[in-house]
């Protein structure tokens, strides 16, 4: 409790130092300070400019648009990165492409490590990179790819900008 109040009392003289340019704290007691609690010093230090600026004129309130007209997500195209943690079995990438072809979402690549040793129990990755797609049929595509059992974890999907 003593170290705060301490804190205090040297970050209120080292705040009128900054407005006044006179202080006789130390230069290494007041950066000790603000290393040890930077967010507080950044607190008490906008608080005491708010206090000094009372003839200044206040900063305008922050102005909410409420007639913005929001697009649909899932009209949105894009090209996707998908990573598939799936079981290490035939047919897996079989059953993934086949569910992202019904869903209109086109492959543009697609990578599996290979492992080691050819072994059921371990995962594997499958990455796949899609061309332009529709948001909507690629999250449909993953919603129904997701509770297949090949599947060990849920897809990682990422939006590619262009």
């Amino acid at each position: 409790m003593k170290a705060i109040k301490l804190f205090f009392i040297l970050l209120l003289i080292t705040s009128i130092n900054a407005h006044a340019q006179k202080s006789n704290v130390p230069e290494n007691v007041k950066k000790a300070f603000a290393q040890k609690f930077p967010t507080a010093t950044a607190v008490i230090s906008n608080l005491l400019d708010l206090a000094y600026r009372k003839e200044s004129p206040s900063l305008p309130p922050f102005i909410y648009y409420h007639n913005l007209n929001i697009r649909d997500m899932g009209l949105l195209r894009s090209r996707y990165y998908l990573r598939f943690t799936t079981k290490d079995y035939p047919g897996v990438l079989g059953q993934i492409c086949t569910i992202l072809g019904k869903h209109q979402v086109s492959i543009s690549s697609c990578h599996q490590k290979e492992t080691l040793s050819y072994h059921k129990a371990l995962p594997v990755h499958v990455i796949i990179m899609t061309h332009e797609s529709l948001e909507s049929s690629l999250q449909s595509a993953v919603a129904e790819i997701d509770p297949l059992d090949c599947i060990v974890e849920p897809t990682h999907v990422i939006r590619v900008l262009q």
